[in-house]
């Protein structure tokens, strides 16, 4: 049950960083981790990726607990509790979608930075 894998018991609120694999993507995603808890001080932050890549993160404070990585995890409507009596998460990123979901740069000549 995908309830088992998240605290509700504590009363910060949750996030979720979704990075399903590769060293690479993991390590810069995780440059994002100590900006997001400046903004979001009060949400206990969730990483969700293939267990192999567990080790990259698993010492790193700013992290509440890894999540394997779960296909259905990535439907940002689900997590947010869109049409549910509650909520997974209350923050949802997914700032790997243009480069392993959806390639969304190949077309660019000039790429948005984020």
């Amino acid at each position: 049950d995908i309830w088992d894998l998240i605290d509700t018991h504590l009363p910060n609120k949750r996030a979720i960083f979704i990075c399903k694999e590769s060293i690479g993507d993991i390590t810069i995603v995780s440059s994002l981790f100590e900006s997001f808890h400046q903004q979001y001080a009060d949400h206990h932050l969730y990483f969700m990726c293939e267990e192999k890549y567990f080790e990259l993160l698993e010492d790193c404070p700013l992290v509440h607990k890894l999540i394997p990585y779960i296909p259905v995890l990535e439907n940002e409507l689900f997590c947010i509790g869109a049409g549910q009596k509650k909520a997974l998460f209350d923050v949802f990123l997914f700032p790997t979608i243009p480069t392993q979901k959806v390639l969304g740069y190949l077309g660019q000549t000039n790429p948005v930075i984020l």
